[in-house]
C-alpha cells in the first residue's frame, strides 16, 4: 500500500474530443492544465469548483495549458471539448484519506467531482473523484477502470488516492449552462 499524490487527471484516450482556442476566458479566472471547465450562461470558461449538477450544469472542456487572469474577457483559451467518449486517468478522493481507495467495486459507478488540494507540499488544487459523492443527483463522472487492473505493477487496490479511468456522463457535458 502507497499513499499517492493526487494530481490533475491527464486524457488517456481523446475518443471524438477536439483541441479548441476559440472559447473565451472570463474575467478574473485562473486555473492549471488539467483543470475541468464549464461554460456559463455569457459562453465564457469557468474553472469547475467542487460539482454540483444543479448548479453548475456542465463540464464541457479540460484546461490544456495553465491559465492566469487575463484581465478581460476576450482572451482565448487552449481547451480539449470533452466527447462522451474521452478517457480520464485521476485519483480518488474521500475525506478520510483511508478510504480512498479504489476498488473494483467502483467500476460502473457514478461519482462527483472533488476539487481542493492534492496531499503533497507544497499544497496544490487538483481535480479528482469523489468518492463521497456516489449515485446521487450531483454525480458526473464515471468510472471504468481501477489502477490495479490497467497497471498493477504501479498500482494496488490498497492504494490511498487510488488511480482510477473515468469519463463524463454525457448529461453533464450537454447541461446547461448556468451563472
Amino acid at each position: 500500500m502507497a499513499t499517492l499524490i493526487k494530481t490533475m487527471p491527464r486524457v488517456v484516450d481523446p475518443g471524438s474530443a477536439t483541441i479548441q482556442n476559440n472559447l473565451f476566458i472570463k474575467n478574473g479566472e485562473a486555473w492549471t492544465a488539467g483543470a475541468f471547465l464549464r461554460v456559463d450562461t455569457s459562453g465564457l470558461l469557468v474553472e469547475l469548483a467542487t460539482f454540483v449538477a444543479a448548479t453548475h450544469g456542465n463540464i464541457r472542456a479540460m484546461a490544456l495549458d495553465t491559465v492566469t487572469d487575463p484581465g478581460n474577457s476576450t482572451t482565448a483559451a487552449n481547451v480539449l471539448l470533452i466527447a462522451d467518449d474521452t478517457i480520464f486517468e485521476g485519483n480518488m478522493h474521500h475525506d478520510t484519506a483511508s478510504s480512498a481507495v479504489a476498488t473494483e467495486a467502483a467500476i460502473g459507478q457514478q461519482y462527483g467531482l472533488h476539487v481542493g488540494n492534492n496531499n503533497a507540499t507544497p499544497a496544490v488544487s487538483v481535480h479528482n473523484v469523489d468518492m463521497e459523492v456516489k449515485n446521487t443527483t450531483n454525480t458526473c463522472l464515471q468510472v471504468t477502470d481501477i489502477g490495479s487492473d490497467y497497471n498493477p505493477a504501479e498500482n494496488s487496490t490498497a492504494d490511498v488516492y487510488g488511480r482510477v479511468r473515468f469519463k463524463i456522463l454525457p448529461s453533464v457535458i450537454d447541461g446547461v449552462a448556468k451563472s
